[in-house]
């Protein structure tokens, strides 16, 4: 988690062995430096890149062999702070082993910044990534030089 987005997938042990709780959100209050201007009223790019982000994040899962339900409640209270407007979205995941979050937070960070940052940002290109991941520190500090650009 930063202060632009978030993924985290929680264990679920109450609801039985291997499943988990997928919680994701965009800030926003963040992002409106980068997509400021650039949609209609209801189209916020880091909203609508959330939601299509997590769809092909369900394509994702279920190409692996998870059983996906949607849910409601509390689920992922708690992980955000301060008074921005956040975006949040989640669902349980069922049947994939307890290794697999971390591939999936990956898969799922890359995809939405493909997906919103052309639409706002069309001259810039996600850098070349290293070899680790990027720490949320490290993204952090990206998404926030791009708000100079916005």
């Amino acid at each position: 988690m930063n202060d632009f987005l978030y993924y985290v997938i929680r264990p679920d042990a109450k609801r039985g062995n291997n499943v988990f709780v997928y919680c994701s959100g965009v800030n926003v209050s963040r992002f409106f430096s980068i997509t400021a201007g650039k949609y209609r009223f209801g189209q916020n790019p880091a909203v609508k890149g959330l939601q299509s982000s997590n769809l092909e994040v369900r394509s994702f899962l279920l190409s692996r062999g998870a059983v996906l339900r949607s849910i409601r409640g509390d689920d992922c209270s708690g992980i955000i702070t301060g008074n921005d407007l956040w975006n949040s979205e989640l669902f349980l995941i069922e049947d994939v082993p307890q290794s697999f979050p971390p591939e999936l937070v990956r898969f799922a960070v890359l995809n939405l910044l493909e997906i919103v940052l052309p639409g706002c940002l069309p001259n810039v290109k996600l850098p070349p990534l290293p070899q680790e991941f990027p720490t949320p520190e490290q993204l952090q500090a990206y998404l926030q030089s791009l708000t100079q650009k916005g």
